[in-house]
């Protein structure tokens, strides 16, 4: 719908991280190259954010989707970045995590977030238990950069 609506679509990737699945990943490859999208998000959450906890081993199941993923980049794109960093507290996000997280980002580094307002019909909707409230506040903080 956006190509239709002539905005361009300078990234992609999908909820969840779907578009790293094996079968997908190679569809989404064709639809950057198909329409010049030069971005394309891998998940790569730093090794060093992961505690010893069931999330840290649903992240470490994302990083081998991502870095097979990143083994079939054709050369010359589409770019990605090198790490992402918030996706093991995604929706929980505070100044902490994020400060955290900004230590290990490297050079070219994606932040997942996901900030809002008002949002209690998701929160009714979904069982995410997201604080987009909380996110916002943490990235609009004055203690960050």
């Amino acid at each position: 719908r956006l190509l239709a609506a002539g905005l361009p679509v300078i990234h992609l990737n999908a909820h969840q991280h779907l578009h790293v699945l094996p079968g997908l990943f190679e569809i989404v490859l064709a639809l950057a190259q198909e329409h010049r999208i030069p971005w394309v998000r891998i998940p790569a959450e730093p090794a060093a954010a992961l505690p010893f906890t069931p999330r840290a081993a649903q992240i470490a199941l994302l990083n081998a989707l991502g870095r097979r993923a990143r083994s079939r980049l054709p050369a010359g794109g589409p770019a990605t970045p090198e790490r992402t960093i918030g996706v093991l507290t995604a929706g929980h996000l505070t100044v902490e995590t994020l400060d955290r997280s900004l230590a290990q980002a490297g050079p070219l580094s994606e932040l997942v977030c996901h900030p809002g307002l008002g949002q209690e019909d998701l929160a009714r909707a979904y069982d995410w238990g997201y604080a987009w409230e909380a996110e916002t506040a943490a990235l609009c903080d004055p203690r960050m950069p």
